[in-house]
C-alpha cells in the first residue's frame, strides 16, 4: 500500500509516469474507488448528498470517457489501464488535499484578505492537478509536454462546463 502511494506521489510530482503504473484491473479498481470516495467526500461538504453523488458520478464518467477517447487509436489502446489508474490515482491524492480546504469558513463570512488564502490555495491545487494530468497524456499519448497541458485543459474545460450544464443550481 505504501509503495503505490509513493508511486501515486512520484506522479503527482512528475517524477514518474503512468507507465511505471502496474496494468492491472485490481489496481485500476482500486484507484478508481479511492478517486471516488474521495471525489464524493470533498463534494458532500458543500453540496447536498444527491447532487454529490451524482457529480462524482459524472465526473468518473467523464474522466473515462475522456481517457478512453484520447487513447482511442490501436497503437495506444493498451495504454488506457496504467494512464486512467494514474488519472484516478493521483486524483484521489488531489481530493484528499484539498479536503481541508472545503472546510475553512466560508468566504463571505470572512474578510476579503481572508477569503484569499483558501481561493489561493484551491486554485494552486487545481492548476498543479491539470499539470499532472498532462504529464500523464504527454506520456501515454508520447506527445509534447505542452500538448498534453493543452488536453488537460481542455478536459478541466469540458468537465466544468458540463457540471454546469447539468447542475445550474449549485454555486
Amino acid at each position: 500500500m505504501r509503495a503505490l502511494l509513493a508511486l501515486f506521489l512520484d506522479i503527482a510530482l512528475l517524477r514518474r509516469g503512468p507507465q511505471d503504473v502496474p496494468a492491472s484491473r485490481l489496481l485500476a479498481g482500486l484507484a478508481l474507488a479511492a478517486y471516488t470516495l474521495a471525489g464524493f467526500g470533498l463534494l458532500a461538504v458543500t453540496m447536498p448528498l444527491p447532487t454529490a453523488a451524482a457529480q462524482t458520478v459524472l465526473d468518473v464518467v467523464l474522466l473515462a470517457a475522456f481517457m478512453r477517447l484520447m487513447l482511442a487509436s490501436p497503437r495506444l489502446r493498451s495504454r488506457f489501464l496504467q494512464a486512467f489508474t494514474a488519472c484516478t490515482g493521483t486524483g484521489a491524492l488531489f481530493a484528499l488535499v484539498a479536503l481541508p480546504l472545503a472546510f475553512w469558513p466560508h468566504p463571505a463570512s470572512l474578510d476579503s484578505t481572508e477569503a484569499l488564502l483558501p481561493a489561493l490555495l484551491y486554485l494552486g491545487l487545481l492548476g498543479w492537478s491539470v499539470v499532472v494530468m498532462g504529464h500523464i497524456l504527454r506520456h501515454a499519448l508520447s506527445i509534447t509536454r505542452g500538448l498534453g497541458l493543452v488536453y488537460a485543459f481542455v478536459y478541466l474545460v469540458v468537465s466544468v462546463l458540463a457540471m454546469i450544464a447539468l447542475f445550474p443550481q449549485v454555486s
